[in-house]
């Protein structure tokens, strides 16, 4: 048996939000033609672990949704707490959905294993919402702060843009007020420039940062692409579980024809596909205080 020690599990297809540069959308307005709405099912999620017994992390995140818009999410959690096996439960969220009983008993539940959720908050509260379409703002931080201050170890994420970048310094400030743990930034991938108001149809003009030179005037990003001598899921042999039930190397080869003898072989060739090196690396990195 392969050691696959760490498992990526896209929960859902499902989302409150319309990021204009997800896949799941039409550059942030209408749906894309091609997405299937759907939830893990219990029974595959179950069926990789059981058959996977060195797994040890769990990472909720996915490509097309928000792991808290499965309708089962609760559930799948309460499925990956039955495994003793399980030390590590990684969420990663919007953070505008559920309510705050909901997050105070996520913590409760999960005091036995080690939790950390990463919020995606995107500016302060006038920026925050022109790309993360459909969430709010307040609510989000309302449920990092019940999380924290039940106990949660919490994970900003921060994507940088030409319109946000220069609220990086109260965000941070804001993130070590409210006791989070880490302050990420990440350098948006995505190369499609359109971007369109969730509602009315009408372009926003969202752009990225003009060069690698303003990342790293706001972190400490040094050159960090990834390799396949230093790509993570080779050093944490994993799987990506799609929401439809399909298991990939990794997310950034989702779609990808892939048996799992072709998975365990990848890992022992070390051949990856260039795509997913190309633009897995450069991408998360650590803010550097200048406050």
């Amino acid at each position: 048996m392969h050691k696959y020690t760490w498992l990526h599990v896209e929960s859902t297809t499902r989302c409150n939000a319309w990021c204009p540069f997800c896949p799941r959308n039409n550059n942030g307005f209408g749906l894309n033609p091609n997405l299937t709405i759907q939830d893990l099912s219990l029974t595959k999620l179950n069926e990789i672990i059981t058959n996977n017994k060195y797994i040890e992390t769990i990472h909720f995140c996915g490509n097309l949704g928000d792991p808290l818009a499965a309708k089962n999410f609760d559930e799948q959690i309460d499925l990956v707490l039955s495994f003793t096996q399980i030390k590590k439960i990684q969420i990663h969220t919007n953070g505008a959905l559920r309510n705050e009983k909901w997050w105070q008993l996520l913590v409760e539940k999960t005091k036995h294993i080690e939790l950390i959720v990463w919020f995606a908050i995107d500016g302060n509260e006038k920026n925050h919402n022109f790309y993360r379409q459909g969430t709010d703002y307040n609510k989000v931080v309302s449920n990092a702060k019940t999380y924290i201050e039940s106990g949660g170890h919490a994970v900003w994420q921060f994507i940088l843009f030409e319109h946000n970048k220069n609220d990086l310094i109260e965000c941070y400030n804001l993130s070590q007020q409210m006791n989070f743990k880490d302050f990420k930034v990440l350098k948006n991938i995505r190369t499609d420039k359109k971007s369109y108001h969730y509602r009315t149809g009408e372009p926003l003009h969202i752009k990225n940062v003009q060069s690698d030179d303003d990342i790293k005037t706001y972190t400490d990003a040094q050159n960090i692409t990834v390799h396949p001598e230093n790509c993570m899921h080779i050093s944490y042999p994993s799987l990506y579980l799609s929401a439809s039930g399909q298991i990939y190397p990794c997310c950034y080869l989702y779609g990808e024809s892939y048996s799992p003898e072709d998975i365990k072989n990848s890992f022992a060739t070390k051949k990856f596909n260039d795509s997913c090196l190309r633009y897995c690396g450069n991408q998360i990195v650590n803010y550097k205080s200048t406050a």
